[in-house]
């Protein structure tokens, strides 16, 4: 029966070339035309805008606060950052953000340093990537990353939009090389997966995509 209607298929397309012809190019149309609107819909779904200003605040957590303090380490801000209590302040200048979804990453302008007597360990060049769960720094001239935090909680504010992860968390390069740059010793030395502070983000754009609705 397969054979007898690709058969008639055949015979009939041979008859009617014209027929054929007006279907083929009318289903090549039809799948441009959906590889078009899946590109359209990708695009339109990831619109990052340049971001113009913004901030980067890290409320670190009292444990560990208390950790620097029983180590004698003390924490200044440096290139323009700014700590006030348990809070460090950071300017965002740069990256490329979509408002709708926070995905994309912020660059940070300034640092913080952590010292021990002549011994300092700077922590500068900030960038955090919310699609990687990442932010990444330049720590005593190493650029690594720095910790983790799992997915942000966002909101819109105006044309740009701000986000909140609770939990920052240090990567073991990170912390290795505090701790050796430190001259940090036993129960002294930072230790990987410590939760070091809550992250603050907000970014507004320089420019604004306009998505199709409707």
């Amino acid at each position: 029966r397969t054979w007898r209607r690709n058969r008639k298929v055949e015979m009939t397309n041979a008859q009617h070339p014209d027929r054929a012809q007006r279907w083929t190019l009318f289903s090549i149309g039809i799948a441009a035309m959906l590889v078009s609107l899946l590109l359209f819909a990708s695009a339109a779904s990831a619109a990052r805008d340049p971001i113009a200003s913004g901030a980067t605040d890290l409320h670190m957590k009292k444990g560990f606060l208390r950790k620097l303090s029983n180590a004698a380490v003390t924490v200044t801000g440096i290139r323009g950052g700014v700590t006030t209590g348990n809070k460090i302040g950071l300017d965002v200048t740069e990256g490329m953000l979509d408002p709708t979804n926070v995905e994309g990453h912020i660059e940070a302008k300034g640092g913080f340093k952590l010292s021990l007597g002549n011994r300092g360990v700077p922590i500068y060049n900030l960038t955090v990537n919310t699609v990687k769960g990442s932010v990444y720094a330049s720590v005593a001239k190493a650029h690594l990353q720095f910790a983790t935090f799992a997915d942000p909680i966002a909101a819109r504010e105006g044309f740009g939009s701000n986000f909140k992860a609770t939990k920052l968390v240090l990567t073991e390069k990170a912390t290795r090389r505090i701790s050796n740059k430190l001259g940090l010793k036993g129960n002294k030395r930072l230790n990987p997966g410590r939760v070091i502070s809550n992250l603050y983000s907000s970014a507004q754009p320089k420019t604004v995509t306009i998505l199709p609705q409707g």
